[in-house]
């Protein structure tokens, strides 16, 4: 399970870092080349990229704080500890039941066609 967790976070890390590119780009295609309809792809794919993030950063927060886990130490008060740790997993949890799909299952095509 850690080995999971280690590579999720590294991929995770790399989409950020994917994020923070495409925007200094469309940052750029905006103010210096003024050429819209490329400016509009960099920004469909900073947003699939963000969206990307938000959920897998959803699907961390549930492996890495999850309630059958006994060796979390958040706090020095065990209580509260436990406490805080079961409810950082339910943001996790209510945050990919609220979380929109139709962004991540559209993603791959909007990706495609704004190459």
């Amino acid at each position: 399970m850690e080995k999971l967790i280690k590579y999720l976070l590294y991929f995770i890390i790399v989409v950020k870092v994917l994020f923070i590119l495409s925007i200094i780009r469309y940052k750029i295609m905006l103010n210096i080349e003024k050429d819209k309809k490329t400016s509009k792809n960099i920004y469909k794919r900073k947003e699939i990229l963000h969206e990307a993030f938000v959920f897998l950063m959803y699907i961390l927060l549930i492996l890495l704080f999850n309630p059958f886990q006994k060796n979390i130490k958040l706090n020095d008060n065990p209580t509260e500890s436990r406490h805080l740790q079961i409810a950082i997993f339910a943001l996790g949890v209510i945050e990919l039941l609220n979380f929109d799909y139709n962004l991540i299952l559209k993603a791959p095509q909007q990706f495609l066609s704004s190459l």
